[in-house]
């Protein structure tokens, strides 16, 4: 007798199984924490069945009703096939009009449904190889991985040093190379499976799947849909990188479900508050970062970049953007809202002045020299600015400093330097309590001599 076949019996009739066969059932469900689980939600809805039979049945279909929907919107049971099974019944004459048929039948049709269900008994994964300290988890037990070793739903893998772990996957063409200091769990994203990581990084190799059965990485930060491509990806301190090497991915940023396709040779970095943008992936390593300014270089007249009046000359490509007394406005009405705007004028090396103020809880990412290829950027969250904040900027070749405004760091390189882009400054609402804006003025630009 199966174990699927002892629980059945059991539901049906708690007397039925004999001794032996219980004892069985209790092993199985002792090994298998998921087992157990389900064996569960079957018993709460079997003693549902049985309240019919009493003299109080106020609110029991509803009830039964509710907890097949939770347990279908888990993929934990089949419940059209339960539905199916009812109405089969009622046509071959086998509702009884009672509540003892009622009850039976429900009882019954719940017991075959979870026999016919899909359980997730196949592997996922297979570790390849096992380098270095990594441990397999599942149900709250640990043990040490092994090269060989068949992954199942609910593993989780930490991978603490040694070389990268090599995972297989169960599609037969797909391959996960796991960087030590990781951690990653073998999930659903819906009624697909995925693969959750939580730290370090990976790399992917995915074999073109069929429509319909995309594979998903999980972030705290990110979803990445995936029907066939390689990719890497990192996941350090809030912050997702995305990078696709072949083939293209969807990427949806949870926070606010805004989504962005990558193709090859992009990337994209996702942590709150930040804009979602395709870059183009970096050739070679970026520049180192320069002590001080160039003195040498020589560079033109200061002139205005905003004209104080109107917005010729720039572009808004999110939320809403005005002029008020002389300056560039942003708003970003309600939480996670958010507005960006762009200098029509391509700039090569120049330095950039300008004045700043914030009303809210937003974060601000100003950009300079952004191309289709990559860019610089500095950000950082602030609330309800004192007073207008001065900030004076160079860009010279493959590098990015601040002349006056040293609170604030050194700027991040992104992507791929090019001698020209545009310039770009970003809100987004990061608050619970009202809109948040942003204000610019005395925007100013001289530009870097031949």
């Amino acid at each position: 007798m199966s174990t699927e076949e002892r629980i059945a019996r059991f539901l049906e009739d708690r007397d039925a199984l004999p001794d032996a066969e219980f004892e069985r059932l209790l092993e199985a469900l002792h090994a298998d924490a998921d087992l157990a689980r389900d064996f569960k939600d079957l018993l709460i809805l079997d003693d549902l069945c049985a309240r019919e039979l009493g003299p109080d049945r106020r609110g029991f279909r509803a009830q039964v009703a509710q907890r097949l929907r939770d347990l279908a919107g888990a993929g934990r049971i089949d419940a059209a096939k339960v539905v199916a099974l009812d109405r089969a019944g009622a046509r071959s004459g086998r509702r009884l009009g009672s509540a003892l048929g009622a009850a039976a039948l429900l009882a019954v049709a719940l017991a075959v449904a979870w026999t016919l269900r899909p359980r997730p008994t196949e592997a996922l994964a297979t570790l390849r190889t096992a380098p270095g300290e990594i441990t397999v988890l599942h149900a709250g037990s640990r043990a040490p991985a092994r090269a060989g070793q068949r992954l199942f739903l609910g593993n989780a893998l930490l991978h603490r040093g040694g070389e990268d772990a090599v995972l297989d996957l169960a599609d037969g063409g797909s391959v996960l190379e796991l960087k030590p200091g990781s951690s990653l769990k073998l999930a659903r994203a819906g009624s697909s499976p995925a693969f959750e990581l939580s730290s370090g990084a990976l790399e992917a190799r995915i074999a073109r799947r069929a429509p319909g059965t995309a594979l998903s990485f999980l972030t705290p930060e990110a979803e990445v849909l995936v029907v066939g491509t390689r990719l890497s990806l990192e996941v350090a301190e809030r912050v997702t990188k995305v990078e696709v090497l072949e083939g293209r991915v969807a990427v949806t940023r949870k926070e606010d479900g805004e989504i962005l396709d990558l193709e090859a040779g992009t990337f994209v970095t996702v942590e709150p508050g930040r804009e979602l943008v395709a870059l183009q992936s970096a050739e070679g390593a970026a520049p180192e970062w320069p002590a001080e300014p160039d003195a040498q270089l020589a560079f033109g007249p200061w002139e205005p970049l905003f004209d104080g009046s109107t917005l010729k000359g720039w572009t808004p490509t999110k939320g809403v953007w005005s002029v008020e007394d002389g300056a560039l406005v942003a708003l970003a009405p309600k939480q996670l809202d958010q507005a960006s705007i762009g200098c029509d004028a391509e700039m090569g090396d120049f330095e950039l002045r300008f004045s700043y103020k914030v009303e809210g809880s937003a974060y601000l990412e100003f950009k300079q020299r952004v191309t289709s290829t990559g860019g610089f950027y500095w950000g950082w969250k602030e609330r309800n600015s004192a007073g207008w904040t001065p900030c004076v900027l160079r860009m010279v070749g493959g590098r990015a400093s601040f002349v006056s405004d040293p609170t604030r760091g050194p700027a991040v390189l992104e992507g791929r330097a090019e001698p020209a882009g545009r310039i770009r400054f970003y809100l987004q609402n990061r608050g619970v309590d009202g809109p948040a804006r942003l204000w610019l003025k005395d925007l100013e630009l001289r530009k870097a001599l031949p």
